[in-house]
């Protein structure tokens, strides 16, 4: 009998492996996006008595680089282990340096050396380390992300939690940081929800500092602590509402606002010794002034560099000196008011694809995460281009020649012609729109018959509710309309019977808890240019992140793991069958899964990091490969995704003949 169910098991093994096997050729083409975009840097004063100038440059991995400034020559060039970014780095009291990390992990490095420890998650559950400063006796303290938490690291005692929770309830970024080693508290800067908080270390006890004012209406962009001759003052860096970029003068102990300045990059700025004068950076140029608003208005311009500041120091020569994120090094002397500049060589690393789009000049497009950057593979040649000047692509779009680009943050909507050359200067691709509010346009739709491209938007950071902006190519119009479902943002599109229908998340930009349960299929009327229909295609779902027409001219979509047929004319979802189990847990939920309609008749998509073929017929599931997502498709019915900074291809056996 167990003879007989071992038999019948394995059996049924072998079926279901040869049926997994379906036949088709899966390729890796190799990195397709490489960039020396740098993230965290500090200059650092090594044991072995050299200065070196640290930074890490995003990747996959990323790299701790490190320059010896003697001699400008690259002496360290580490990986980073399961990461790729540190948005922070900083030098403790005893000479080790540590780095934040994309994913939640600490490194430790001793400058001068060419090891690198990984410490491991700084907390658990947190899966972003912000910014890191040093405190006192070889101790260091991060921020965090998604738990809004405090962290302290010794290597002798290890990581403990310092804020006990969230610094402030309900929020998610404890980002940026600064230290007052004399009264021994750590200042903490909110960045959704702008709030500066103080944390006394030896009591536990916290104070907040910012008016409701700026936390109702500002992001924090960064702080730094100030010795003045009237006492410390906390400079505070942030965006406000209907103002714009304002620096905020803070008595550090009696909490008062003294002043309010206009744009610097407080992070970087530089006190003189003895007497009043600061020097500080905004975007690419270095100014001097004085902490009031008077002297700010009559801040002097002292000099122009490429880049925007990564790191400053005085250095022995009493200089500013500046490391930028073009790789350079400026030294300004305040006395001569001389400056040089040299450029170090950063090398290139390969970095993660973000999205891919088979373009209308018969190449696959892609663009990096974060870095930004674009890339054009052929399939015919097997060669790739690659294009600078856009940064982050969420999502992209053809019509006729031209492609459209969906560009993170502030939702900046660009239209390239492919029949003429890349060149951002001269306008190719071109700036369409910015939309006011919003943040990233994941969905682009092209309806080729109305002579238009719909963008579906998340909003910005801490806000609810995204939109749908309507790109008219012929008049050159754009039109933007919000709340198309309330406080949900629409994440996908797909255009049926003379109607577009969206799928909505429940999640609005990072940095606020969502006040609906469910997410939306929805049907967007293109005359009345309003929704004159919604649903919820599955109970429970969090957001409907792919939609298509499908074999059957139905609309094809995918909820939460679910793979759902609609039906437009019963407006009832006729099919549906589980692909794949989806975290309970999760802090936002934009862009899951892709769905293309093969000229075979099958369906294939990606979702939950797996590859896989649908049959139209019987709604069979075929898991073809794990780790792989993004999707599109070429002319020939070859398939292409990523796999971290990796492009592949599958070339199913009924793939059109070329």
């Amino acid at each position: 009998m167990i003879q007989k169910l071992y038999l019948a098991l394995l059996m049924l093994l072998l079926s279901w492996g040869a049926h997994a096997q379906e036949k088709g050729t899966f390729k890796n083409l190799g990195p397709q996006l490489h960039s020396a975009t740098l993230q965290g840097s500090a200059f650092v004063e090594g044991k072995n008595g050299k200065t070196y100038v640290y930074s890490v440059v995003r990747g996959r991995p990323a790299h701790l680089f490190g320059y010896d400034l003697a001699t400008n020559e690259l002496v360290a060039d580490l990986e980073l282990e399961n990461t790729d970014g540190s948005w922070a780095i900083v030098a403790s009291t005893d000479g080790l340096l540590y780095v934040s990390s994309a994913q939640g992990y600490l490194f430790k490095h001793m400058p001068g050396t060419q090891e690198i420890e990984n410490l491991g998650i700084v907390l658990e559950g947190e899966k972003l380390v912000w910014d890191v400063v040093a405190g006192k006796n070889g101790e260091i303290y991060g921020g965090t992300y998604p738990g809004c938490r405090i962290f302290r690291y010794h290597p002798k005692d290890g990581f403990s939690d310092v804020s006990q929770g969230p610094v402030v309830e309900n929020q998610q970024y404890a980002q940026f940081l600064a230290y007052d080693k004399k009264t021994d508290k750590l200042f903490v800067a909110v960045y959704i929800g702008a709030n500066v908080v103080e944390i006394d270390l030896k009591t536990g006890k916290k104070r907040e500092f910012l008016p409701e004012h700026y936390q109702k209406n500002g992001s924090i962009y960064n702080l730094k602590l100030v010795k003045a001759k009237t006492g410390t003052k906390l400079l505070v860096w942030l965006n406000n509402k209907g103002v714009g970029r304002e620096a905020l003068v803070f008595d550090a102990k009696t909490g008062k606002l003294e002043e309010t300045l206009g744009t610097m990059e407080v992070r970087t700025l530089l006190k003189a010794e003895k007497i009043p004068t600061v020097y500080y950076t905004v975007d690419t140029n270095l100014y001097s002034s004085e902490l009031t608003a008077s002297a700010y208005a009559a801040s002097e311009h002292l000099l122009s560099f490429k880049g925007k500041t990564k790191a400053a120091r005085w250095n022995k020569n009493n200089e500013v000196e500046l490391f930028t994120t073009e790789g350079q090094l400026v030294k300004y002397n305040p006395a001569t008011r001389k400056s040089s500049t040299v450029t170090l060589n950063i090398p290139k690393q390969p970095i993660d694809i973000q999205s891919i789009f088979y373009g209308p000049d018969d190449r696959v497009w892609l663009s990096g995460y974060l870095a930004g950057g674009n890339a054009a593979y052929d399939p015919k040649s097997g060669k790739t281009v690659e294009y600078s000047g856009l940064i982050q692509s969420e999502g992209m779009a053809k019509q006729g020649d031209d492609l459209y680009f969906g560009i993170y943050p502030a939702a900046q909507l660009y239209k390239y012609d492919t029949k003429r050359a890349w060149d951002v200067s001269q306008n190719n691709p071109r700036l369409i729109k910015q939309l006011e509010g919003q943040s990233r346009p994941f969905a682009i739709l092209s309806v080729d018959s109305l002579r238009k491209v719909y963008f579906g938007t998340v909003p910005n950071y801490g806000v609810l509710g995204g939109a749908i902006a309507e790109y008219d190519s012929e008049t050159d119009e754009t039109h933007t309309y919000t709340d198309v479902v309330k406080n949900q943002s629409p994440v996908c599109l797909a255009f049926l019977d003379g109607k577009i229908w969206g799928g909505t998340s429940i999640s609005g930009g990072l940095g606020i808890t969502p006040t609906e349960k469910e997410g939306k299929l929805f049907c967007w009327d293109p005359d009345k240019r309003e929704t004159i229909f919604e649903t919820t295609p599955i109970p429970g779902i969090m957001a409907v992140t792919a939609l298509i027409k499908g074999p059957d001219k139905k609309l094809w979509g995918m909820a939460d793991g679910n793979l759902f047929v609609f039906d437009p004319a019963s407006r009832q979802v006729v099919k549906q069958t589980k692909v794949y189990e989806v975290p309970a847990k999760r802090t936002h939920l934009w862009r899951d899964a892709f769905l293309v309609t093969h000229p075979s008749g099958n369906v294939y998509g990606t979702g939950g990091r797996k590859f896989f073929s649908v049959d139209p017929q019987t709604m069979e599931v075929n898991v073809l490969r794990e780790g792989l997502d993004l999707l599109t498709m070429d002319g020939s019915g070859v398939l292409y995704f990523r796999l971290g900074a990796d492009l592949w291809s599958y070339t199913p056996e009924t793939a059109i003949a070329e």
